[in-house]
């Protein structure tokens, strides 16, 4: 009896600087739940016989998460996937709107304090797509890209905890525009710009592990 006492003794203390040397261990990595909204964005001019209008592809909100991992206390790399939630369609034609990107960016943070602001630039791919918008005896405008994205963007990370934050973001996005000029019989041509600008607007909760 005494022996197993003994042994059960051993295992709480082994149990329990376990359980230390887990709390203690540096957190290396942060996991957010995303949700944000893109703006309109420009993405040519369209011709209609003796005028031009800008045309645009309709902005969206959108949910995503990121996984962070931390180099140094001020440096990192974070993977990111966006969606976009399509709760308002396209009026006209009941159009609809496809949004998805990823990106991969490099991060500066000052340390994991309270109140961290952050820097991070990076690449990524975008595919958009939206029908609707132009419509005209049977013929709507639709728009549809695959390409490549730069991202520059800045926030502040607020922990509540040291496994518990929130993270508020604005982000600056160039996606280049694969699409060739196209030209529909009653809506005019639409010229394609080789790149469109667009922003976003997030926040984040999640944890650290």
């Amino acid at each position: 009896m005494k022996a197993l006492k003994k042994l059960e003794e051993l295992f709480f203390i082994l149990l329990m600087l376990f359980s230390n040397a887990i709390i203690s261990q540096e957190k290396n990595y942060e996991f957010l739940f995303l949700f944000g909204s893109f703006p309109d964005a420009k993405v040519g001019i369209n011709f209609r016989e003796t005028y031009k209008v800008d045309s645009y592809v309709d902005g969206a909100s959108y949910l995503g998460f990121s996984l962070s991992k931390y180099f140094k206390d001020y440096f990192g790399m974070e993977f990111s996937i966006l969606r976009n939630l399509d709760i308002f369609p396209n009026a006209i034609d009941s159009g609809s709107e496809k949004y998805t990107h990823l990106d991969l960016c490099l991060f500066l943070q000052y340390s994991k304090r309270p109140f961290s602001p952050s820097l991070s630039a990076g690449i990524g791919f975008s595919d958009i797509y939206e029908s609707g918008g132009y419509c005209g005896y049977e013929k709507c405008y639709k728009f549809k890209n695959e390409g490549i994205s730069f991202k520059i963007s800045g926030g502040l990370k607020i922990y509540f905890t040291k496994n518990f934050l929130l993270k508020l973001e604005y982000k600056n996005f160039l996606i280049k525009i694969n699409e060739k000029d196209d030209c529909y019989e009653y809506l005019g041509c639409l010229f394609y710009d080789d790149y469109f600008k667009t922003s976003s607007y997030s926040f984040g909760l999640g944890f650290t592990f």
